[in-house]
């Protein structure tokens, strides 16, 4: 998910600065991206904590 916030932070500063994005709303797109990449990885662990665990990949032929 690291990616994704990096994508999202450099499209949100390139958005500043040609003026798409509004100053006073810089804060809370960082804020949002930042939020979003802590929380996913957790959310999903609590979502897949009961499924079975495969310990075998299967391959696509």
């Amino acid at each position: 998910m690291m990616t994704r916030g990096e994508v999202a932070l450099i499209v949100s500063q390139k958005g500043l600065s040609v003026g798409m994005l509004d100053p006073k709303y810089f804060a809370s797109v960082i804020l949002l991206i930042i939020v979003s990449s802590v929380t996913t990885p957790i959310v999903l662990k609590l979502l897949y904590k009961g499924e079975p665990k495969s310990d075998t990949v299967q391959a696509k032929s």
